[in-house]
C-alpha cells in the first residue's frame, strides 16, 4: 500500500446554534485566469460543486487565525475517498448545516493537492557477491 501525504484542512466552526455538521466542497482552481471560482451548493444557481458530507468533525486544534487563537475543526483530506485521485490546485470550501438549512460556503482558494503516489520500483533483488 502506498503512503499518502497528509493534508489537513482547518474549519473555523460556525457560531450558529444547532449546527449538526459540515459539507466539504471542492473544484479545480481557475488559477490566474481572472475568473473567480465560485463553489456552489444551490441547485437553483447551476450545477452543485462536488462535495462530501463531513458530519461533525471531532478532531480539533488551536491555531492562529487572523491574529487570534481559535479552536478549529481538523479534516485530513487524504482520508476522504472522493479526493484520493486529486492532483493540482483546487479550491475548497465548507458550509455548515443544521438539519434543515445549509449556510453559504466559506472558501479557500488555490490549495495544492497531490495524493497520487509515484509508481513503485520496477524490481527489488539481491545482487550476487563477487
Amino acid at each position: 500500500m502506498a503512503k499518502r501525504a497528509q493534508r489537513l484542512l482547518g474549519i473555523v466552526p460556525s457560531d450558529s446554534p444547532g449546527v449538526i455538521g459540515y459539507t466539504l466542497y471542492w473544484d479545480k482552481s481557475k488559477g490566474d485566469s481572472g475568473s473567480d471560482t465560485v463553489l456552489n451548493n444551490d441547485e437553483s444557481q447551476g450545477a452543485v460543486s462536488p462535495h462530501v458530507d463531513l458530519g461533525l468533525p471531532t478532531t480539533t486544534r488551536d491555531v492562529e487565525v487572523d491574529g487570534t487563537t481559535k479552536t478549529v475543526l481538523v479534516v485530513d483530506l487524504g482520508t476522504i475517498p472522493e479526493l484520493a485521485t486529486l492532483e493540482g490546485e483546487y479550491d475548497f470550501g465548507s458550509a455548515a448545516y443544521d438539519g434543515v438549512n445549509e449556510s453559504h460556503i466559506t472558501e479557500a482558494e488555490d490549495i495544492d493537492i497531490d495524493f497520487t503516489p509515484p509508481n513503485a520500483p520496477g524490481k527489488v533483488f539481491i545482487l550476487s557477491t563477487p
